[in-house]
């Protein structure tokens, strides 16, 4: 009798190990299920029991207790590089031909050679991307987009 259940216990630890190292190492042929390709069943039943003036809900799973749930694997794919994008920006041409001073008040002389236009500017006055910063005796301060520079004006 002894050694009938000693052969039981050790089939039964022997399931067991089987089980658990099939389903964590993948000796089994079986492939795993892929969740991008089969989307996951919905196994939950509501069974809806109503009291006079109380509902009540009781939720029942189905599954076996006894085995392993599928083990699932996100599949990864790599995503191809997006470049950043590029601002395209409008090229000015231009000269500061001169200052005018006067009672006061000082202007810029521009000229804008894409279209050729003359403007006078003003301190912090704006034509298209040019941006007049300050104007002194010798030179104009000029923001062009983002960057800074000092012109010298004769």
């Amino acid at each position: 009798m002894l050694p009938i259940l000693i052969f039981a216990v050790l089939l039964i630890w022997g399931i067991i190990a089987y089980k658990i190292i099939d389903y964590y190492f993948l000796f089994s042929d079986n492939e795993p299920e892929i969740i991008t390709e089969n989307p996951v069943e919905k196994k939950r039943k509501l069974n809806k029991i109503e009291n006079n003036d109380n509902s009540l809900f009781t939720e029942s799973i189905e599954r076996n207790p006894f085995s392993f749930a599928e083990k699932t694997i996100v599949q990864e794919k790599p995503v191809d590089y997006i470049p950043a994008p590029v601002i395209q920006r409008e090229i000015i041409d231009f000269t500061i031909n001169g200052v005018i001073t006067g009672s006061g008040r000082k202007l810029v002389i521009l000229e804008d050679k894409t279209n050729n236009s003359t403007q006078f500017l003003r301190e912090k006055e704006t034509y298209k991307m040019i941006k007049i910063i300050k104007i002194e005796e010798g030179q104009v301060k000029v923001k062009i987009y983002n960057g800074t520079r000092d012109i010298a004006v004769q």
